[in-house]
């Protein structure tokens, strides 16, 4: 536990630092068994973007050409 020493001053034990790095490993423990799961993510997220952005490029090519023909078949 931290005390204030005898001229005011705040005294961290080696004890307590080394608590405090324990708790961090855990956590980058736990954090490191999620990388998978992370990459997982933005493997999907990445997927769903290409959709989005070819999707309305092929509809307005597809439309325009359908357009076209319809045109086409009017006139002749």
């Amino acid at each position: 536990m931290t005390e204030l020493g005898m001229n005011g001053v705040v005294e961290i034990t080696n004890r307590e630092i080394y608590n405090e790095l324990v708790k961090v490993k855990e956590v980058v423990v736990s954090m490191s068994n999620q990388a998978g799961q992370i990459a997982d993510h933005e493997t999907r997220i990445r997927a769903v973007e290409k959709w989005k952005y070819t999707l309305p490029a092929s509809i307005s090519s597809s439309v325009i050409a359908i357009i076209v023909a319809l045109l086409e078949a009017h006139r002749g």
